[in-house]
């Protein structure tokens, strides 16, 4: 059958039998078994171990570079060529606990999903077998069946509903609601299938379905999504329904839509990376270095010729490479092994930490934080422009109906009731038809269904908008009763009767067209009408001409309702001929049969479907316009305020009406009677070229009052927004604008420009971080393309919320999240970072002086279990409870001085300078303790000529090497636990608890090393010349006084540094945690404005760019380093 008169569109689709012998086509289609589980694929869990082991350990672990690494090291400390632990590889029980603890991790999690997968796929459901309904498994269901699923069931497919429970056979209502945590309710009707569909091929659009039904002997009726139920969703309203499956496992929509989210690392990460590579090129740097002067000391023995006894041995390599190698092995401390896992592993903790916060706990919904993303939660301390939807984001998105405007005369002003109460009333007969006219498109013109609880009624809609409407037509005396088919039965007050409407056409709302439509036929006089209603600037140019006292009088009440923040819809009508009804509904129904048309209109691009829809909408008359009341959210003002008082750039996108954005800005607080507010739109600013004059002339002067404080915000609306993101000189214009703004609102915003204003910021403003914050589907783009996403779990479902990074109930929650975990968790994750590479390259530059110092000679000075424990077991702990509980003020004051959060939005934490400082200390730390200690050693008494003995018998080796080196290492060790110490802000018992538990078990482990019998093998290497001179060491008055010299001369300069600043130069949290201390009251301090010149951050220099540049090569060699 050829669709449309085109082949080619069909094969783009796919045949579903049912009830015909060609049903047997259907088993070429996937089963409805899922996986989500990445490893564990046996049901008994046989073949999964060996799996795991190739693909979660080998390739995954060992494709982090920092693994691949150590996975080197050893494979050199086991050749006898290179090794410098006499073949042993010593590193490989430090590298094995890593990669075990992670893949544990790992392991557990996909085991979580193996259960979850296992219980949906056993699950229960009733198919259609032999004539009547059989108890199935979910895995049994396939393509072409029907299936009957109970009210408060799961759906196990996508079905196309076929027909619902009818309380009455002979009144047949044929609809249903369906819960869901993406889809919106819908109304759907039923019908006997015999014959084929023709539907989309499998795709992850769970708003959009594309097809047709072919019924034997039957015209062919279009398919939409409002005839589909999909996999995952609860039958709501009905006790059952009856469907027929249409894609099953894989192909269904939802787990079509389950692809791995955008990956997102926070900036901590990245420097992370870069640090990687840097301390790795150091390493190698010094190898070539120690490489050079080993063998031009080799060239300098020629006159000895007894040193060259075991030069003349060939070697596989270049002796130069050979040597390099030796170094890489003996330098390998460079890089911490517990790296990765020391992230991984606070990130993990703090997560539930986090989620347990009660401060994030909104109690009447028992809705608790979500933390999705774990790499980004330190990010959320350095935020730097915050994008927030408005509907149900700011406001409760509870709906209330509070004013109108009916044939030019308002209702609602002064005191709401009474206003409502004169409406109710009327006033004179012709305005009497007027409001009835009114009240009846509003109970006429929906998608409402009736839900009955009971013996209560209620109403449920896709947009709490229309109940509220619906229920406000019911108040005034046209009462919605219920629809059945294509009819709809009200109760009319007015009149005493209860008329049956025909439904003969509801042309939907989309985003593009921003009204719906329907075609009525009225009872008596079978007279057609359509009733449209919609925002004003999508209804006003298709009004008939000859209106202009009520549209004046209209359009100056629609300002007055703006400007009380009240959203606004224009309500339209009229009367349709048969004849012309007729000729459009034919060309109507042949555009909505054409599969192309329909695929056109699923993409957005311009179709016959919607230019049809268009050429009745037209010749309108004005039946008047609705604001309803959507009240902000608890806290919202202040949320607001808090934001822009830390230096973060808050704008709103909203798709209503300037005048109703601008009145909600200043209601949160984010406009106040001393900003300048600029509003840009195409009334004012008809062309690009005045747009652009007036973006460049507000730019300057935005700018010159910058720093006396002036307060700047942009308005601008979504025809503004389409011209500026067509042109790059508008993009720059409008960037350099918001660059000396507080605050921007963007109006009548389609949802594809608020991903491409989050967008134009995220890749022009460069250290630009930002965050995304929206409640329903249409903010899902938006939130995907910020840096960070946040969802709130509210009236228009859990899609938002569920594509989101983190996700709560209320937008006052930004504010502990940013301000106190984010803030706190971004300046602990910092020190925690460079503190690894810190305390790591401290300890190496220590023994490569000694290596320097000794003709280059490639030889550890340390014992080498202390080496591998120095990562796993001595300073592990206290650097991870640091990171998790450290803080500088206490989390009230987080809130109450959010000017502290700005520390983060300017990088102070983690920046360039930060690390070289701190590779500078551990340079010059290194230096003081070899320096200090080596000339001024001198072995204690009997220590000289220690002779011990080895499986060949007696050697003469001395103790003087290894009490250099104990010596060495413990000072290192006791350094960089004080300077931990003396970073800290808060005074943690657990913190000191651990460190001296840390320090202990490393005296403890040296003591038992002294007195074990050491033999040649993994775990006793190395501690041969050890044994015995633990005792001897820590006797010795000297060895105390080494390291109490050392720890105060490489740390003393650095407080009195430190005590210096905060006392003449303080910063503002220094003044915070001193007024905090001394109990004073931190009023002055909240007063105090961050500086326009300081909150405002560069734009890039080739701005403005629409997408990211490609990753250069370097960038791409960094990426490898990324935390899996």
């Amino acid at each position: 059958m050829v669709v449309s008169g085109a082949e080619n569109v069909e094969e783009e689709f796919r045949s579903v039998f049912f009830n015909v012998p060609e049903v047997a086509q259907n088993a070429k289609f996937c089963n409805n078994k899922i996986r989500t589980a990445l490893y564990c694929a046996d049901p008994l869990l046989i073949r999964t171990p060996p799996y795991f082991l190739i693909k979660g350990v080998v390739i995954e672990e060992f494709s982090k570079l920092a693994n691949f690494y150590f996975l080197v090291i050893i494979a050199l400390q086991s050749w006898s060529e290179t090794t410098n632990t006499n073949g042993f590889p010593t590193t490989s029980p430090a590298l094995t606990l890593v990669v075990v603890f992670a893949s544990v991790i790992k392991f557990r999690q996909d085991i979580e999903r193996f259960r979850a997968d296992k219980a949906l796929n056993e699950a229960a459901c009733q198919r259609l077998v032999d004539g009547r309904f059989v108890a199935s498994k979910w895995t049994q269901v396939k393509v072409g069946d029907f299936l009957k699923v109970d009210n408060r069931e799961m759906l196990p497919a996508d079905i196309v509903l076929v027909s619902a429970f009818e309380p009455d056979p002979a009144i047949p209502v044929g609809a249903c609601y369906v819960e869901t945590k993406s889809l919106d309710t819908r109304g759907l009707s039923s019908a006997n299938f015999k014959g084929k569909l023709l539907i989309e091929r499998p795709n992850p659009q769970t708003n959009k379905f594309t097809g047709k039904v072919m019924l034997q002997n039957q015209p062919e009726v279009v398919l939409s999504i409002n005839n589909v139920l999909l996999r995952g969703s609860t039958v709501r309203n009905t006790d059952y329904v009856i469907g027929i499956v249409v894609n099953t496992g894989r192909d269904s929509k939802v787990m079509q839509g389950m692809r791995a989210p955008p990956l997102k690392h926070s900036s901590v990460d990245h420097w992370v990376n870069y640090m990687m590579i840097g301390v790795m090129l150091t390493q190698l740097s010094l190898c070539i270095i120690s490489a050079f002067i080993h063998d031009g000391w080799n060239a300098s023995l020629d006159v000895h010729w007894y040193m060259h006894e075991d030069l003349n041995e060939e070697t596989p390599l270049p002796g130069i490479i050979f040597t390099m190698l030796s170094y890489y092995v003996v330098l390998s401390m460079f890089v911490s092994v517990s790296l990765y896992v020391s992230i991984d592993f606070n990130r993990t903790l703090y997560k539930t930490i986090m989620e347990k916060d009660p401060e994030m706990w909104h109690e009447e919904s028992g809705t608790r934080l979500k933390v999705r993303t774990m790499s980004l939660i330190d990010e959320c301390g350095c935020v730097s422009h915050v994008f927030s939807d408005k509907t149900g984001t700011l406001t409760q998105n509870v709906m209330q109906f509070r004013k109108c405007s009916i044939n030019g005369v308002s209702y609602g002003h002064g005191n709401t009731e009474i206003g409502l109460a004169r409406l109710r009333r009327g006033a004179g007969i012709e305005q009497r038809d007027r409001c009835r006219d009114f009240m009846l498109a509003l109970a006429l013109c929906h998608t409402v269904v009736v839900e009955m609880h009971g013996n209560e009624k209620r109403l449920s809609a896709s947009s709490p908008d229309e109940a509220a409407l619906v229920a406000a037509a019911n108040f005034f005396g046209i009462e919605f009763i219920n629809k059945q088919h294509s009819t709809v039965t009200l109760k009319d007050s007015f009149t005493g009767q209860s008329p049956t409407f025909e439904v003969l056409d509801v042309l939907e709302f989309t985003s593009a067209r921003k009204r719906m439509s329907v075609v009525v036929r009225e009872p008596k006089s079978g007279r057609i009408r359509m009733i449209i209603k919609g925002a004003d600037s999508a209804i006003f140019p298709l009004l008939a001409t000859g209106q202009d006292d009520i549209l004046r009088a209209t359009e100056r009440h629609l300002e007055d309702h703006a400007n009380d923040g009240l959203r606004t819809l224009l309500l339209a009508q009229k009367s349709l001929d048969e004849a012309t009804y007729t000729d459009w509904a034919r060309r109507y129904r042949a555009a909505l049969t054409d599969l192309a048309e329909l695929e056109k209109k699923e993409k957005e691009l311009p179709n016959l479907i919607e230019k049809t829809m268009g050429e009745l909408e037209h010749g309108l008359l004005l039946v008047g316009s609705t604001a309803i009341e959507d009240k902000l959210q608890d806290g919202v003002p202040h949320a607001i305020a808090d934001l822009g008082r830390a230096g973060i750039a808050v704008w709103v996108l909203t798709g209503d009406k300037e005048e109703t954005a601008i009145n909600i800005a200043f209601a949160c607080e984010l406009f106040d009677t001393r900003t300048t507010v600029l509003v840009l739109n195409l009334k004012s600013h008809p062309t690009a070229k005045e747009v652009l004059a007036e973006l460049t002339k507000s730019g300057k002067a935005a700018a010159g009052s910058a720093s006396s404080g002036g307060k700047h915000a942009l308005v601008i609306d979504g025809e503004v927004i389409s011209l500026v993101m067509a042109d790059k000189k508008l993009q720059l214009a409008m960037l350099e604008l918001t660059q000396n703004c507080q605050s921007v609102v963007a109006c009548r915003c389609a949802p594809s420009q608020k991903a491409q204003l989050v967008s134009l910021v995220k890749v022009n403003v460069k250290g630009a971080i930002t965050l995304a914050i929206g409640d329903g589907a249409n903010d899902v783009a938006m939130i995907q393309a910020a840096h960070i996403g946040v969802g709130i779990s509210g009236q228009e479902g859990m899609q938002a919320a569920n594509s989101a990074d983190f996700s709560f109930a209320q937008f006052r929650f930004l504010l502990p999240l940013l301000l106190q975990h984010g803030r706190n968790h971004y300046r602990r994750m910092s020190t925690l970072t460079i503190y690894i590479f810190y305390k790591n390259i401290a300890m190496c530059l220590a023994m490569y002086w000694y290596i320097f110092s000794t003709a280059g000679t490639p030889q550890r000075v340390y014992l080498e279990g202390g080496i591998q424990f120095y990562n796993v077991l001595y300073t592990l702990v206290p650097i991870v409870i640091y990171s998790l509980y450290d803080k500088d003020v206490s989390d009230e004051l987080s809130i109450k001085l959010p000017q502290l959060y700005h520390l983060g939005v300017r990088k102070v934490y983690m920046n360039l300078s930060v690390v070289l400082r701190w590779l500078f200390e551990a340079l010059a730390e290194s230096l003081i303790v070899f320096y200090l200690i080596v000339p001024s050693i001198m072995l204690p008494a009997g220590t000289t000529e220690i002779t011990i003995f080895d499986k060949k018998g007696t050697t003469g080796e001395t103790g003087s090497l290894m009490y250099l080196g104990d010596v060495l290492f413990a000072s290192v060790l006791i350094t960089i636990t004080s300077k931990l110490c003396m970073r800290s802000f808060s005074q943690s018992r657990a913190l000191y608890g651990f460190i001296a538990l840390c320090l202990a078990l490393y005296w403890g482990s040296y003591f038992f090393a002294s007195t074990i019998k050491a033999t040649d093998s993994l775990y006793t290497w190395g501690a041969q010349m050890y044994t015995g001179l633990w005792l001897k060491f820590v006797l010795n008055p000297q060895y105390w006084l080494f390291i109490f010299m050392t720890a105060v001369s490489c740390l003393g300069w650095q407080f009195f540094l430190s005590l210096w600043q905060r006392t003449f130069y303080p910063e503002f949290r220094d003044l915070a945690r001193e007024a905090e201390y001394l109990g004073m009251s931190t009023d002055h301090l909240r007063r105090w404005s961050i500086p326009l010149t300081m909150r405002r951050l560069p734009l890039r220099p080739d701005a403005p760019r629409s997408v990211e540049p490609p990753p250069s090569l370097f960038a791409r060699l960094v990426a490898c380093c990324s935390c899996a």
